[in-house]
């Protein structure tokens, strides 16, 4: 698994609730819950090539988008979060291509941490 990788799967698994916890003695850092299951090691993480693990974050994108109204962000940045959500939605008709997939998730993800987020404090 890649750098690139690593801090995707990272992003991805906080942005679907998990949390990093460091445990003395283990030298690496587990997130909790991942999937709606068990603990499992950051380097253990699927979302690079895995469908199974891609879909369930995009349900949770789609339902997301739902929720944000033009009162809880700007014009600009809701437009490019919807901008950002059909190319993933385009890339689910080439599901072959899970890392493109991943990557404009994970592009998402980014947006909506800095513009949504930061919106919230």
């Amino acid at each position: 698994m890649t750098h690139e990788e690593l801090e995707g799967n990272k992003l991805i698994a906080i942005y679907m609730g998990a949390s990093i916890t460091n445990i003395p003695g283990i030298q690496k850092p587990i997130l909790y819950p991942v999937n709606g299951g068990n603990s499992i090691f950051l380097t253990r993480l699927k979302y690079h090539k895995s469908m199974d693990w891609l879909y369930p974050v995009y349900q949770k994108i789609c339902n997301m988008m739902d929720s944000v109204t033009y009162e809880t962000l700007d014009p600009y940045s809701k437009m490019l979060l919807e901008d950002k959500l059909d190319k993933i939605q385009n890339g689910l008709i080439d599901v072959d291509e899970v890392k493109t997939l991943f990557n404009k998730i994970v592009e998402w993800i980014k947006i909506y941490n800095e513009k949504v987020l930061e919106n919230e404090k």
